[in-house]
């Protein structure tokens, strides 16, 4: 029979070892979540953002109707007068000037969206790539100090 001083050493060492075959494993495993899965979702969620701003801006309506009536406001120009057809031209003029103004800026607010989409997206995807560096020096710049100190 073994000592039990013996027997809680082989159980310590046999739980307790840091570099065992699954503790690797799970470090594998994060390393390829961190820097492989993660980044391509990562990826696909700014793009699926995009499309969604694309969408909810109608960037393509918006630019195919840019000169378009404000909600199709025309007058007829056959009112059979010279003063009425100049007024229904003035008017037309308004309404698609209007509409002009009106798409421009929203698709100038869609434009700023997007840069704030790039802007933001580049910056968590480094930050998030750059995490476990930052990480481990923050760590070892505490370590430091406070041994140190």
């Amino acid at each position: 029979m073994q000592e039990p001083a013996g027997e809680i050493r082989r159980v310590f060492r046999h739980r307790y070892n840091i570099i065992s075959w699954y503790n690797l494993r799970v470090y594998v495993e994060y390393f390829h979540w961190q820097f492989v899965v993660a980044p391509w979702w990562m990826l696909r969620l700014f793009g699926n953002v995009q499309q969604a701003l694309i969408q909810f801006f109608s960037v393509p309506y918006m630019i195919k109707t840019l000169f378009a009536y404000w909600h199709k406001d025309s007058v007829s120009y056959l009112q059979g007068s010279f003063t009425g057809m100049v007024k229904a031209l003035a008017w037309n003029i308004i309404s698609r000037g209007m509409g002009c103004f009106i798409r421009s800026v929203v698709l100038v607010l869609w434009l700023v969206s997007e840069i704030l989409l790039v802007v933001v997206s580049a910056v968590l995807f480094i930050g998030f790539l750059l995490w476990p560096l930052l990480f481990i020096s923050g760590l070892a710049t505490g370590l430091v100090l406070v041994i140190l100190w």
